[in-house]
């Protein structure tokens, strides 16, 4: 599955900077605040994850990325 991001609230593409009643955006925010399943910490915004079998996990963790 390629890579997907999620834009940080209140940028074009990402949820509401508020609380809303939108489905997408409540989507969005539960997707952003799923454990990556190599690093254990939240997908979040603004960094790319993919769908695989075991569950979501970011393309590059925020660890591997400063090495």
């Amino acid at each position: 599955m390629e890579p997907r991001v999620i834009p940080s609230p209140g940028k074009p593409g990402g949820p509401c900077e508020r609380a809303c009643g939108h489905i997408a955006c409540h989507e969005k925010l539960q997707i952003a605040g799923t454990l990556c399943r190599k690093c254990s910490r939240t997908i979040g915004f603004d960094i790319e994850f993919e769908r695989t079998d075991i569950g979501l996990q970011h393309v590059v963790c925020p660890d591997e990325a400063a090495e």
